[in-house]
C-alpha cells in the first residue's frame, strides 16, 4: 500500500493527561475521518494499548499488558498477528493523509532501544514521517501521583512513593528521549513539559490539540481529572482493604471487591498523600543530569527543564490511619451501604406495586374482553334464531 503522509505519535508520559487526550480523540474520529485524518480503532478503542503490547520486546513482567493478553484469549504471537492485520485493513479502508496514535505504554514500558527499534520498524512501513510527541512531568510529581494509581490499582502499599522497583527507568527521560531521537530522528521529537506555563491554555488536552493543528477538527472538551483522588487516610485504608481482599485474582477482576473505591470516594475525595519534602527534593536530584541534558537540547533559552517549587510537599511524612480513622471510614461505608440498600429496596417494592396493579388492571381488561365476548355471542344466537 501507499505510504501515508504523517502519523502523529502520543507517547504519554503517564499522569500527564492522556486519558483527556484519547477521549477527545476517539470522540472526534467522525470529524476527523471526514478530514482524513484517522485515530484507529484497531490498535485500541480509546488507547491503542494492543500496539505497545505487540511491539514490547524486554523481559520485564508488566501486568496490565497480561490482563490484555489473557482477555484476548490469544497467545502473544496470534495477538500481534491479529493487531498488525487489522490496522493493516483499517488504514486501506480509507483515503488518509494522517494518522494519530496515543499510548502511555510506548514511554512508560517501551523504553529500551529493542522494543522502540521495533516500533519503528513497525510504523515506518505506512508512513512517510512519523513524529514522536511526549509530555514530561517533574520525575517527584509522577512518582506522587503514580503511588495514588498504584494503589487504586491494587496495590497494598501505602507511602512507598519513591520506591523504583519495578519502574525507576519510567524516571529517566533523558535515557527514553535519546532512544526515540536515535531511531525516529531529532527533528521528530516534540517535548512539552506538564507544568504551569508549559501548556497552551493549561492543560494537555488544548496543547496537544494545538501543537498537532487537530485544534481545526476535534473540541477540546471532555477534559478528565486524572488527579481525582481519595483523602490521605482513604488512601491508606484502601491499601489495607486490598492486602484483604485483592482487586484481581489471576489476572481477572475480583467480584468481592465491589464499589469500595466509589464509596470511599463519595465520603473521603480530597488531596491525597505528600510525602516529606526532603524525600521529594533527593527524589528529583537523582535525574539531574538527564534532565539538564534535555535542557541543554531542547530548550537551551531556560534554567532548568522544570520549574523547581516543592512548597506541596510537607515537612514530615504521613499522619497514619490509626484504628478511631479506620472504624469512622468502616462505619460511614456501612452507613453509605445501608442507605443505598434501602432507597434499592424502595424502588423494587415501587416497582412491584406497579407490576400488580398493572395485572390487576390487566384482570379487569381480560373480565371486560370476556364479558363482551360473552354478549357478542349471546346476540348472534339471539339473531339465528
Amino acid at each position: 500500500m501507499k505510504k501515508i503522509d504523517l502519523c502523529y505519535l502520543h507517547i504519554g508520559t503517564e499522569k500527564t493527561g492522556t486519558t483527556s487526550i484519547q477521549k477527545a480523540l476517539a470522540d472526534g474520529r467522525t470529524t476527523l475521518l471526514e478530514n482524513h485524518i484517522l485515530y484507529p480503532v484497531s490498535l485500541g478503542e480509546r488507547n491503542h494499548v494492543k500496539l505497545a503490547l505487540s511491539c514490547y520486546k524486554g523481559n520485564r513482567r508488566i501486568d496490565f499488558f497480561e490482563r490484555v493478553l489473557a482477555q484476548s484469549d490469544m497467545s502473544l504471537e496470534d495477538f500481534r498477528d491479529s493487531m498488525v492485520k487489522e490496522f493493516h485493513d483499517e488504514l486501506e479502508m480509507y483515503e488518509l493523509r494522517q494518522v494519530v496514535i496515543s499510548n502511555e505504554h510506548l514511554s512508560a514500558v517501551l523504553n529500551d532501544s529493542v522494543s522502540i527499534e521495533e516500533l519503528f520498524k513497525f510504523l515506518n512501513d505506512y508512513f512517510l514521517r512519523i513524529i514522536v510527541v511526549v509530555y514530561l512531568r517533574r520525575q517527584d510529581r509522577l512518582a506522587t501521583s503514580l503511588h495514588t494509581t498504584r494503589i487504586l490499582s491494587g496495590s497494598s502499599q501505602f507511602g512507598d512513593v519513591f520506591s523504583l522497583q519495578g519502574g525507576g527507568s519510567r524516571y529517566e527521560y533523558a535515557k527514553l528521549i535519546k532512544s526515540y531521537q536515535d531511531i525516529f530522528g531529532k527533528e521528530n521529537i516534540i517535548i512539552r513539559r506538564y507544568q504551569e506555563g508549559g501548556l497552551v491554555q493549561g492543560d494537555s488536552l488544548h496543547d496537544f490539540l494545538s501543537v498537532t493543528s487537530l485544534d481545526k477538527y476535534v473540541a477540546p472538551v471532555g477534559l478528565v481529572n486524572e488527579n481525582a483522588s481519595l483523602s490521605e487516610k482513604a488512601q491508606e485504608f484502601l491499601a489495607y482493604f486490598n492486602k484483604e481482599i485483592p482487586k484481581f485474582i489471576d489476572g481477572m477482576p475480583n467480584p468481592l471487591y465491589g464499589d469500595i473505591q466509589r464509596l470511599l470516594r463519595d465520603s473521603f475525595s480530597g488531596p491525597g498523600f505528600y510525602p516529606a519534602i526532603s524525600e521529594a527534593k533527593a527524589f528529583y536530584s537523582i535525574y539531574s543530569e538527564g534532565n539538564e541534558y534535555i535542557r541543554s537540547v531542547y530548550f537551551p533559552e531556560d534554567a532548568s527543564l522544570f520549574n523547581e517549587d516543592f512548597t506541596m510537599y510537607r515537612e514530615k511524612g504521613a499522619n497514619r490511619l490509626c484504628v478511631e480513622d479506620a472504624m469512622k471510614i468502616t462505619a460511614s461505608i456501612w452507613s453509605q451501604l445501608h442507605f443505598e440498600m434501602e432507597e434499592k429496596l424502595a424502588a423494587e417494592k415501587a416497582e412491584a406495586k406497579e407490576v400488580v396493579v398493572n395485572e390487576s388492571q390487566l384482570c379487569k381488561e381480560d373480565k371486560r374482553n370476556m364479558l363482551k365476548r360473552v354478549v357478542d355471542f349471546i346476540f348472534r344466537r339471539n339473531s339465528d334464531i
